[in-house]
């Protein structure tokens, strides 16, 4: 048990940091943030098929 509290103590820490950047890694808003920052993005790009027909009825 206490060995198991020593590498949870260790390694928390870094799974907890890893499990983030992946999550950031994996994020299409920020992505999109990023695309806007850079001003290349459009919104249709992020945008769900029915949302993409309505954005294309509406053009």
């Amino acid at each position: 048990m206490l060995a198991l509290a020593i590498v949870l103590a260790v390694f928390g820490p870094l799974i907890v940091w890893a499990s983030f950047m992946i999550a950031m890694a994996q994020d299409p808003i920020g992505e999109f943030l990023r695309e806007l920052d850079h001003g290349r993005a459009d919104s249709k790009d992020f945008a769900s098929e029915p949302q993409k027909i309505l954005i294309r009825q509406l053009n």
